[in-house]
């Protein structure tokens, strides 16, 4: 049966969406993030509440049957991996809502679900005017005063001729600087942004997603109401208010799968030593923060953290093993961390 749905329903998955696929893991999420998204404004992250536990099965078997697999004998077979009888040591139930995460077709049931999300997200009809991105129009009086006039270009021409070309282009680049800063001085922005709809670009990873929009927080929070309702309403599911964050990715950062997003700080690049600047915005980072990790590193009882430091303790668990053994674990533990963790800026 997940063989059946997994060769159904494969094409038709975004390239958006990251997890309990083939070939779409963490790292090329964040590879798809790096290579998308080159600079950021406000970032969306969201995690949907008890998601396996909320899908609804009448829902999720009417989508499978109207889109995917139209058989009876199918949909009857569904029906009956999802109704489980979970036996217990007192008592025994059956399974009414929601998709056991240790089943062999939860994962292809899952993305099926939340395919709908995608489509939403991407080319739903509340949300296409964040899709549909109109071109930003060129601002004509910034260009009016980054030209270089008849009477610049003739002065540098006069100095190329007694100084050579070195000089020619210092010239050029000088007077562009200048340029730029009094454009910045008097607030004149390149690009008209009047009319111009916030652009968004969305990744998901199982029930974790995140949207980057370029835009205003009001935007963000309408955004994120538009998808917290769609949720509730057609997929009865619940967007987590305590995990959902909007962070302005030039002021914070944002966790996703472990790693963080930001966008770094004005790179200012000095042209000259002691002649003018000129500063630009780099590309986001995704970077990884060392006390996360020394935190699961806690948890598993390979150091303890007191009075808000961590220090090295015995791992009691292994002593009864050969040294070589208890290298070769504690080696596998920390090269699990690397190969996670290797493709950070940082």
């Amino acid at each position: 049966m997940a063989v059946i749905l997994d060769v159904l329903s494969e094409h038709r998955f975004d390239e958006c969406s990251f997890g309990s696929r083939r070939g779409r893991s963490a790292h090329d999420a964040l590879v798809f993030i790096k290579k998308k998204v080159p600079s950021g404004v406000w970032a969306i992250k969201g995690e949907i509440n008890k998601c396996f536990k909320g899908f609804d099965h009448k829902r999720l078997v009417f989508l499978i049957k109207k889109k995917y697999v139209s058989e009876e004998v199918f949909v009857d077979l569904l029906y009956k991996a999802l109704k489980l009888k979970i036996i217990r040591i007192n008592n025994s139930s059956i399974n009414k809502i929601g998709i056991l995460q240790s089943s062999v077709v939860s994962p292809i049931l899952s993305n099926i679900y939340l395919h709908e999300l995608d489509l939403f997200i991407n080319q739903g009809g509340l949300m296409s005017r964040y899709c549909k991105v109109k071109p930003a129009r060129i601002n004509h009086k910034f260009v009016s005063f980054i030209k270089f006039s008849n009477v610049e270009f003739q002065e540098a021409e006069n100095l190329k001729k007694v100084k050579g070309k070195l000089k020619y282009w210092k010239f050029l680049q000088k007077l562009r600087i200048s340029k730029l800063k009094f454009v910045k001085e008097k607030k004149i922005k390149r690009l008209m942004s009047k009319d111009v709809n916030p652009k968004i670009i969305y990744v998901r990873y199982v029930d974790d997603f995140i949207i980057f929009i370029w835009g205003t927080k009001n935007e963000c929070l309408e955004i994120k109401k538009l998808v917290s309702n769609f949720l509730k309403i057609k997929l009865d599911l619940d967007l987590s208010n305590q995990k959902a964050r909007i962070k302005h990715l030039k002021k914070d950062k944002v966790k996703f799968l472990g790693f963080e997003i930001r966008q770094p700080s004005l790179i200012i690049c000095s042209l000259k030593k002691n002649g003018t600047t000129l500063k630009k915005f780099g590309r986001i980072k995704i970077i990884f923060s060392m006390k996360s990790i020394l935190k699961k590193l806690v948890i598993n009882g390979l150091i303890r953290f007191k009075n808000e430091k961590f220090y090295p303790t015995s791992y009691k668990a292994v002593l009864q093993y050969d040294i070589t053994k208890i290298v070769s674990y504690i080696s596998s533990v920390f090269n699990g961390l690397f190969n996670y963790y290797d493709l950070v800026h940082n």
